[in-house]
């Protein structure tokens, strides 16, 4: 369970794309510059870390649904889903595409989305401690 636990956390951080991690980096890099300088901006930080983490998300989505229509457009067929089951149960080469060969292109695009809210998360929660050991008390 311990090595399941670690390679997938691995896979979901290596799925990340550069910008979100780039993102984070430069808002924890503003929570610290902030609690060294001018501790009253740390909420405000914390606040735009938290949209961006949102942005991030919905850019991760954007991919996700364009991947999907250019990878294997038949997923954005018009009409039915009855019609799409029934190509899937008369033609096998389809299945065979769609079950071996197009579910992991799909999960690393699944995995940076889910990453993008694991380190916007993360990023806010550092945020939030430093806000709290940082802030002058009354």
């Amino acid at each position: 369970m311990k090595e399941f636990f670690i390679g997938t956390t691995q896979y979901l951080f290596s799925s990340c794309p550069t910008f979100d991690i780039t993102v984070y980096v430069i808002m924890l890099l503003g929570t610290f510059a902030a609690a060294w300088k001018a501790p009253g901006w740390i909420r405000t930080i914390g606040k735009i870390a938290l949209m961006l983490c949102i942005f991030c998300f919905l850019h991760n989505a954007y991919v996700f649904i364009q991947d999907i229509s250019i990878k294997n457009p038949t997923f954005m067929m018009l009409g039915n889903s009855r019609e799409f089951s029934d190509l899937l149960r008369t033609n096998p080469d389809i299945y065979k595409l769609i079950n071996h060969d197009f579910r992991p292109l799909m999960m690393e695009d699944m995995a940076g989305a889910v990453a993008s809210v694991c380190l916007g998360g993360f990023t806010y929660l550092i945020n939030s401690i430093t806000c709290i050991i940082r802030l002058p008390r009354l």
